[in-house]
């Protein structure tokens, strides 16, 4: 269940040192923990920006593929 004592519910942020917090980011965004950090280093520990990442991430070879 994500934290809301650090940071304003319609800017939800993940939090590494909560392991049941990892836990449901995992399952939210459908990823593996080492997505999740990577994406969080790369872009930040807010969510949406996170979700953005990884579609990016993921759609951007398959795009590539095609031409």
């Amino acid at each position: 269940m994500p934290s809301q004592q650090f940071g304003s519910p319609r800017e939800p942020h993940v939090y590494f040192a909560n392991p049941q917090e990892v836990a449901h980011w995992l399952n939210v965004l459908n990823c593996t923990e080492e997505q999740l950090r990577a994406a969080a280093l790369a872009v930040g520990t807010h969510i949406p920006t996170i979700r953005h990442y990884l579609k990016f991430r993921q759609i951007l070879p398959q795009q590539s593929s095609q031409f």
